[in-house]
């Protein structure tokens, strides 16, 4: 009897766990919210004068060094490649008509890469798609919010080197009044 017991709990506990892993398997798969990054989240940490200092050569003096450089670079933030993000920003139009653009930057802000000089690569973002993203809602003078997968990939481009580039899923509008709400 003790045998028919533990090879029916066995049976029982089988078709359990295939049963809860069919239920698992078959949840519909919902996709993950975007992470939010502003345009500070694309540049590097800024390197101190700690950070400078150790990088220096022990071995002369560091007068003969070369001054350090604290101005921000162009890297891009490795960490973003890959990664599904929302990011606010402005357009810049390279292809399209006023319904549909093949081929944009995002920037930061109004203005940016028609007026010289342009930001550095990392506060540009380059999107082309071979669907043209539709803009007929899009306010081109407004900012927008962009979300796709953002790409850690140097493009060149007429009026910039680009830093990013972005898979776009959508464009809409920006609304402050309606993210300050939320908030």
């Amino acid at each position: 009897m003790l045998k028919l017991k533990s090879g029916v709990t066995r049976v029982l506990s089988r078709c359990f766990i295939l049963s809860l892993a069919l239920c698992v398997v078959s949840l519909p798969l919902k996709a993950s919210e975007p992470r939010e990054v502003s345009w500070e989240d694309l540049q590097p940490p800024l390197r101190t004068l700690d950070k400078l200092l150790r990088e220096a050569d022990p071995n002369e003096p560091l007068l003969d060094q070369p001054p350090p450089d604290f101005r921000p670079s162009g890297d891009v933030v490795p960490e973003l490649n890959g990664q599904r993000v929302r990011l606010p920003a402005y357009v810049v139009p390279l292809d399209g008509d006023n319904e549909s653009l093949s081929e944009l930057l995002l920037v930061p802000y109004f203005g940016a890469c028609i007026h010289v000089p342009p930001p550095p690569p990392n506060q540009i973002v380059y999107v082309k798609e071979d669907d043209a993203v539709d803009i007929s809602d899009i306010d081109l003078y407004g900012p927008v919010w962009a979300t796709g997968t953002m790409i850690t990939e140097s493009v060149q481009t007429e009026l910039a080197d680009v830093g990013y580039r972005m898979e776009i899923e959508s464009l809409e509008i920006y609304d402050p009044r309606a993210e300050a709400r939320k908030r």
